[in-house]
């Protein structure tokens, strides 16, 4: 189809439990009642935004193979509920990600363009980062769950947080965690472990000073920012990456 709209309060549109997949070629936006996905082991593909309004609700499958592809924005006002299911942003236009969603599975995996977190996010599962950015705009943050993790991140996937959007882990402990961070043209990742009380740790990465070096000449041309949730507690080794292009002229 098209254009894919429910606006029925108290009414539902359930899909079959086969394995045929839909395909929306422009909008889904569900205003009032409820879109479920049911038992469908196939996924569903919208080409432009998904769209929850404060009466909707969005369910994905109990099936593994039920996920949801956006390839435009997700706008979630309303009830979005997840049940385990990937939900995985592609293709080459900029993408937004509203409405302070808790994912299980997220993947980017883009030929352009980049996703941004214009409101707080969570992901209590695996974050795949296979090809393209998350930018987090403003000081809005990603939550990766005490339970998640995040994969494939590389020098073409991370997180992109401008110095004030905030990468936050929970439950970072002696085994070293990974926050893939970076600015607009840099991968900078951190890795933390820490031998103290298990603790959320936020990150973030800037490529300007707060309090400008005596000589830019001699330093990494990049401010990390690392806080732990709970002061004292930790006792942490902390490693950062750069690259040969983010250093001054006689570093």
């Amino acid at each position: 189809v098209y254009d894919f709209t429910m606006n029925a309060p108290g009414r539902t549109i359930t899909r079959s439990a086969n394995s045929d997949s839909w395909i929306i070629g422009s909008n889904l936006h569900i205003e009032a009642g409820t879109v479920s996905f049911g038992n469908a082991y196939s996924f569903a593909a919208v080409d432009c935004d998904v769209l929850i309004g404060v009466n909707g609700t969005l369910a994905l499958s109990s099936n593994a193979e039920g996920g949801l592809i956006v390839r435009r924005h997700l706008l979630p006002s309303g009830t979005f509920v997840t049940n385990g299911r990937r939900v995985r942003f592609e293709g080459g236009r900029n993408q937004t990600i509203g409405g302070s969603p808790a994912f299980d599975e997220l993947m980017i995996s883009k030929t352009g363009g980049m996703v941004t977190l214009v409101q707080d996010a969570r992901v209590n599962g695996t974050l795949t980062l296979a090809a393209g950015k998350i930018q987090l705009a403003n000081n809005n943050s990603l939550t990766i769950g005490a339970h998640g993790n995040i994969t494939g991140a590389h020098a073409g996937a991370y997180i992109v947080t401008l110095g004030t959007g905030v990468l936050k882990r929970d439950s970072v402990g002696n085994t070293p965690i990974t926050f893939p961070v970076g600015t607009e043209t840099s991968y900078n990742p951190v890795t933390i472990s820490n031998n103290g009380a298990p603790d959320e740790f936020r990150v973030n990465v800037k490529p300007e000073f707060d309090a400008p070096p005596s000589d830019p000449s001699r330093v990494v041309n990049r401010q990390w920012n690392i806080a732990e949730a709970v002061p004292g507690g930790s006792n942490a080794t902390i490693s950062l990456q750069w690259n040969s292009g983010d250093q001054g002229a006689q570093f």
